[in-house]
């Protein structure tokens, strides 16, 4: 018995699924010789599709035309199925036209195609369930490709620089889209992610210069780093309800983008999410929104309006620097920080009655702002807050107490003190000498005469 096992081990070593050459070599019905390697090397039930001799370059030429994949073979009398394609097995075979892929396989394996310059068609059976890493990197000629329902995992790389492809379609089982999986797919124009999918990864479809809609589907979670950056010609996303993480630059340079809304799931905006979105003039920010990272929306020039919802704690640096078309914003939140000082092109500040504090500096520099509300429940206003507004003439206050915020601002116009307001402090608006009109509501009081000296041209 021992020397039995012996020569078992020894036979089993002889066939490796790793082998450096192929192992059998069989044609198919066309009469086009296709090469196998064992994958079951006890039974030797079971092939993987392989390249002929020691190396996948040794022989680049051996696979060209149209080779159709049969799903069994028969091999001295004995009849062998065909579950895989094996790593390399057709890389850089640039005069492969069309492939057929049999239901049998289960496992495209990495690098299977890659580099198939001439490869315009393939046909994926129904039962593969993994597309590997590099697939089918750099088959610039494939213009479709159907990923049939039966794969759950889409490897990194896998349809890279597939800049002739022009149609996808991704099956309802795919759980992940891997990095960069379809980047640089430059012809494509138009992506649907199905609900099974719950991570889009890194660079996933970056530079996908022609795709002009996406729609991500309700169960994923995350949209990965870079995830559609340098997308030129994106002019439509629909963000899933599921999704909780917009990654880091993941729609940047996407200029062609002109709304966009962030549904109530999303927490996290990454930094330069939709950094250089020039076209884009609509947001809608969800309400579960906690952070918006550094230079989120730097550069959105055409953005008109804002609205921070109520639970954002912080906003990064350059969140909307050059967002110069920018000329309303509404504030929810209850602690309002510089976020927008120094943007000019800002023409009206609503402050929501959930704001309780306004930081130092918040607004300064915003020397476009004509008009300011602050809602019912402010308690205080940092220094130098409006700073510099130099064309601020319209102050709406909503608050209960009202302190010296606005004392010395000489453009101030008109001045509305709502219903909600009981107390004006010393020399609220002192010095404000351009104002000419003063609406006070029922329920103030001032906690001295003189509380507008020499403020008031004309009141009403």
């Amino acid at each position: 018995m021992k020397h039995l096992c012996l020569l078992l081990i020894a036979l089993m070593g002889m066939v490796s699924t790793t082998a450096s050459a192929h192992d059998i070599e069989v044609p198919n019905k066309e009469g086009v010789t296709i090469y196998y390697n064992y994958i079951n090397n006890f039974f030797y039930t079971e092939l993987s599709v392989s390249y002929r001799g020691t190396s996948y370059d040794s022989n680049s030429s051996e696979y060209s035309g149209d080779v159709i994949i049969p799903d069994t073979v028969t091999y001295n009398g004995k009849t062998l199925k065909v579950t895989a394609i094996g790593d390399e097995a057709f890389q850089n075979c640039s005069r492969l036209k069309s492939v057929t892929i049999p239901n049998s396989v289960k496992t495209i394996s990495s690098w299977a195609f890659c580099g198939c310059s001439g490869l315009n068609s393939v046909t994926i059976g129904n039962n593969v369930t993994t597309i590997g890493t590099s697939a089918f990197e750099y088959c610039s000629r494939l213009n479709s490709v159907t990923i049939p329902n039966s794969v759950t995992s889409i490897g990194s790389w896998a349809f890279r620089g597939c800049s002739g492809m022009n149609s996808m379609t991704i099956g309802n089982s795919v759980k992940t889209i891997s990095d960069y999986a379809f980047a640089w797919c430059s012809g494509l124009n138009s992506v649907t992610i199905p609900n099974s999918v719950t991570t889009i990864g890194d660079d996933a479809f970056k530079g996908c210069s022609r795709l002009n809609s996406v729609t991500i589907g309700n169960n994923v979670t995350t949209i990965g780093d870079e995830a559609f950056q340098n997308c030129s010609w994106l002019n439509s996303v629909t963000i899933g309800n599921n999704v909780t993480t917009i990654g880091d630059e993941a729609f940047q340079n996407c200029s062609r983008l002109n709304s966009v809304t962030i549904p109530n799931s999303v927490k996290t905006i990454g930094y330069g999410a939709f950094k250089d979105c020039s076209w884009l003039n609509s947001v809608t920010i969800g309400n579960n929104v906690t952070t918006i990272g550094d230079e989120a929306f730097y550069n959105c020039s055409w953005l008109k309006s804002v609205t921070i919802p109520n639970n954002v704690t912080t906003i990064g640096d350059e969140a909307f620097y050059g967002c110069s078309g920018l000329n309303s914003v509404t504030i929810l939140c209850k602690n309002v920080g510089s976020w927008f000082s120094g943007n000019t092109s800002i023409k009206e500040i609503i402050l929501g009655d959930s704001v309780t504090t306004i930081s130092d500096n918040a607004f300064r520099g915003c020397s476009g702002m004509n008009s300011v509300t602050i809602g019912n429940n402010v308690t205080a206003i940092g220094d130098e807050s409006f700073v510099d507004c130099s064309s601020l003439n319209s102050v709406t206050i909503l608050c209960k107490n009202i302190g010296s915020w606005f004392s010395g601002k000489t453009s101030i116009k008109k001045i509305i003190l709502g219903d909600s307001v009981t107390t004006i402090g010393n020399a609220a608006f002192k010095g404000c000498s351009g104002l000419n009109s003063v609406t006070i509501g029922n329920c103030v009081t001032m906690s001295q005469p003189l509380a507008m000296r020499h403020s008031l041209n004309a009141a009403t």
